[in-house]
Protein backbone atom coordinates (compact mmCIF):
# COMPACT_ATOMS: atom_id res chain seq x y z
CA UNK A 1 0.00 0.00 0.00
CA UNK A 2 1.57 3.19 -0.72
CA UNK A 3 -0.79 6.44 -0.16
CA UNK A 4 0.90 8.29 -3.02
CA UNK A 5 -0.88 6.40 -5.78
CA UNK A 6 -4.25 6.82 -4.93
CA UNK A 7 -6.63 10.50 -5.41
CA UNK A 8 -7.34 11.85 -2.18
CA UNK A 9 -6.28 12.11 1.46
CA UNK A 10 -5.05 9.34 4.02
CA UNK A 11 -7.80 9.36 6.97
CA UNK A 12 -4.67 9.44 9.04
CA UNK A 13 -3.55 12.28 7.30
CA UNK A 14 -2.49 15.77 9.73
CA UNK A 15 -3.84 17.72 6.71
CA UNK A 16 -7.30 20.17 6.06
CA UNK A 17 -9.93 17.41 6.14
CA UNK A 18 -11.85 17.78 2.71
CA UNK A 19 -15.27 15.75 1.68
CA UNK A 20 -15.78 15.88 -1.75
CA UNK A 21 -19.34 15.44 -3.30
CA UNK A 22 -20.30 13.73 -6.58
CA UNK A 23 -21.66 17.19 -7.42
CA UNK A 24 -18.36 18.93 -6.64
CA UNK A 25 -20.04 20.38 -3.50
CA UNK A 26 -17.83 19.81 -0.35
CA UNK A 27 -16.95 20.26 2.80
CA UNK A 28 -13.64 21.50 4.78
CA UNK A 29 -13.16 22.43 8.34
CA UNK A 30 -13.70 25.83 7.45
CA UNK A 31 -17.38 25.44 5.84
CA UNK A 32 -19.66 23.76 3.11
CA UNK A 33 -19.58 24.99 -0.24
CA UNK A 34 -22.34 23.82 -2.50
CA UNK A 35 -21.81 23.98 -5.79
CA UNK A 36 -25.15 23.57 -7.49
CA UNK A 37 -26.34 26.97 -5.70
CA UNK A 38 -22.57 28.41 -6.15
CA UNK A 39 -22.81 29.06 -2.34
CA UNK A 40 -20.31 28.97 0.96
CA UNK A 41 -21.32 28.62 4.21
CA UNK A 42 -18.80 29.11 7.05
CA UNK A 43 -15.30 31.52 8.00
CA UNK A 44 -13.39 31.29 4.38
CA UNK A 45 -12.30 34.11 2.27
CA UNK A 46 -13.38 34.13 -1.49
CA UNK A 47 -9.57 33.13 -1.80
CA UNK A 48 -10.16 30.30 0.05
CA UNK A 49 -12.78 29.15 -1.90
CA UNK A 50 -11.48 29.73 -5.01
CA UNK A 51 -8.36 27.50 -4.15
CA UNK A 52 -10.76 24.98 -2.65
CA UNK A 53 -12.54 24.67 -5.78
CA UNK A 54 -9.48 24.48 -7.83
CA UNK A 55 -8.26 21.08 -5.62
CA UNK A 56 -12.48 19.79 -6.04
CA UNK A 57 -11.72 20.33 -10.00
CA UNK A 58 -8.27 18.76 -10.09
CA UNK A 59 -8.77 15.61 -8.02
CA UNK A 60 -11.79 14.99 -10.47
CA UNK A 61 -9.73 15.26 -13.79
CA UNK A 62 -6.78 13.41 -11.79
CA UNK A 63 -9.43 10.52 -11.34
CA UNK A 64 -10.73 10.73 -15.23
CA UNK A 65 -6.99 10.50 -16.21
CA UNK A 66 -6.74 7.27 -14.07
CA UNK A 67 -9.21 5.68 -15.50
CA UNK A 68 -9.07 6.99 -19.01
CA UNK A 69 -5.22 5.75 -19.43
CA UNK A 70 -5.74 3.06 -16.70
CA UNK A 71 -2.84 3.83 -14.88
CA UNK A 72 -2.99 1.21 -12.25
CA UNK A 73 -2.62 -1.49 -15.31
CA UNK A 74 0.33 0.71 -16.07
CA UNK A 75 1.35 0.51 -12.59
CA UNK A 76 1.38 -3.40 -12.59
CA UNK A 77 2.94 -4.19 -15.92
CA UNK A 78 5.92 -1.89 -15.15
CA UNK A 79 5.42 0.88 -17.86
CA UNK A 80 4.85 3.86 -15.68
Amino acid sequence: YDSRLFNGKDILSSDEGLVIFADHSWISDKGSYSYKKREFIGEGSSDYIKLINEKVNNSYIIAKNILQYDYYRLLADGNS
